[in-house]
């Protein structure tokens, strides 16, 4: 479906060439176990198939944003789907930093912070937060994985400056596509942090099980 604002055509990944590659491949490999590839990704010294829980089942990105240096950082949910000998499922968020090599085009994986597998809660999840560019303003989808009360949902998402200085911020929510179209009132390619919080319910009264807040925009380096 259209976003609201956003004309025909934007762009709704704005990382620096070959990060957003880079960072797709990473996730693949946790997911695959494919070790050889996982070392291939990253810098020396990051051991990421020991840090990637076993068996998964799948996994997805759901924010990066660009650093002022010029890094990546990223956070992605890596799930374990239930089976016989696991009757919930479970899930581990991750932080993942990348670096552009010397030849500037190149990322590879130089951060990697791989929290715990727990029980993954009942009510709405955040899957993706992506900045897409309009002419003027600051446009972010945050999709969801349920259906939501589209009344709690533009009071329980808001934004602000890295700082903490609080932004105008309009949110359009589609339920056909799970999506919720916020437009910030700041310039495109500004960084913000996106906050979301626990008085968005589903449609069956469940509410997002904590707060969630991720850096979003940035420009490209």
């Amino acid at each position: 479906a259209p976003l609201a604002g956003v004309p025909a055509g934007a762009p709704l990944n704005r990382l620096p060439d070959g990060a957003a590659g880079a960072l797709d491949a990473f996730v693949e490999a946790q997911v695959s176990g494919d070790a050889g590839a996982l070392n291939t990704l990253a810098e020396a010294g990051i051991n990421a198939a020991a840090e990637t829980p076993n068996a998964l089942s799948r996994a997805y990105v759901i924010s990066a944003v660009v650093n002022p240096d010029g890094t990546v950082a990223a956070t992605a949910r890596l799930i374990v789907d239930p089976s016989a000998s696991r009757p919930v499922a479970s899930f581990a968020d991750e932080t993942v930093e990348l670096s552009a090599s010397g030849d500037h085009v190149t990322y590879l994986v130089s951060g990697l912070t791989v929290g715990a597998l727990h029980a993954e809660p009942v009510g709405p999840h955040v899957v993706q937060v992506v900045p897409s560019a309009s002419s003027s303003k600051l446009v972010l989808r945050v999709s969801f994985d349920s259906d939501l009360r589209a009344s709690t949902v533009a009071d329980a998402i808001t934004a602000g400056t890295r700082g903490g200085r609080a932004l105008t911020a309009k949110t359009v929510y589609d339920a056909d596509t799970r999506t919720a179209t916020v437009t910030i009132d700041v310039a495109a390619d500004a960084r913000v942090t996106v906050s979301i919080a626990t008085s968005l319910i589903d449609v069956d009264g469940q509410a997002l099980a904590g707060p969630f807040s991720a850096d979003v925009g940035g420009g490209n380096s």
